[in-house]
């Protein structure tokens, strides 16, 4: 038996609904708030989108100390994986 996820409407409707929003969104900022902390001049920055098929969230470096830390440290990666 073969589940046809993508032509699935019932599926579709989970996934861009505002609760799958709302927590794809919250886990966003626990990233930000990870990657935020100790930051001095770096900062972070989220945004949230809801796409087409499903929520989704963005976190970002908004300024030259930030991209610097990120490649440097990999910052947005442990925020991500919580370290």
């Amino acid at each position: 038996m073969r589940i046809d996820w993508l032509g699935n409407r019932g599926f579709r409707e989970l996934r861009t609904s505002a609760g799958a929003h709302a927590l794809v969104e919250a886990e966003a900022e626990k990233v930000l708030a990870r990657a935020q902390s100790g930051a001095g001049r770096s900062q972070f920055g989220m945004k949230s989108t809801s796409g087409h098929t499903r929520a989704g969230a963005i976190v970002y470096t908004e300024n030259p100390a930030a991209m610097v830390r990120n490649a440097r440290d990999n910052t947005l990666v442990r925020a991500l994986y919580g370290g």
